[in-house]
C-alpha cells in the first residue's frame, strides 16, 4: 500500500473524529473545522471546508466518503459486449450510406 495514501486516510479519519468531538463539546462547525485544519493539517480554509464535508457526510450516512484521488476510472468499451456489437453492426448494415452517421448511430443506441 502507498504510505502517502495511508497517511492521508488516517488524517481524514482523525479529522472527522476530532470534528465530531468538538461539535459535541459545543464548538461551531466553522471554528471546529478551522481549528483542525490548522492543528492537524497545517492548512487553511480549503481543508476546513473538506473537514466539514467529510464530517457532515459521516454524521448523516454513518460511513466515510470514499477517497478517489490518485485512482482512475476503469472503463470498458461497450463494443466488448458481443450482443451490443452485433446489434450495432446489424443496424449499420441496414442503413443507407447517407443515413449512416455517428449522430444517427447515437440516436439508435440511446433508443435500445
Amino acid at each position: 500500500m502507498n504510505k502517502n495514501v495511508f497517511t492521508y486516510d488516517y488524517l481524514r479519519h482523525l479529522s472527522i473524529r476530532r470534528y465530531i468531538q468538538l461539535l459535541l463539546d459545543g464548538w461551531g462547525k466553522m471554528d471546529a473545522s478551522n481549528q483542525i485544519a490548522q492543528t492537524v493539517w497545517s492548512k487553511g480554509d480549503y481543508i476546513a471546508r473538506c473537514i466539514r464535508k467529510w464530517g457532515d457526510h459521516f454524521i448523516k450516512m454513518k460511513e466515510f466518503l470514499i477517497h478517489h484521488q490518485g485512482k482512475h476510472t476503469k472503463l470498458e468499451s461497450l463494443l466488448n459486449d458481443e450482443d451490443f456489437k452485433e446489434e450495432c453492426q446489424a443496424w449499420l448494415r441496414q442503413q443507407k450510406s447517407e443515413s449512416r452517421t455517428p449522430g444517427n448511430l447515437k440516436v439508435y443506441i440511446e433508443g435500445m
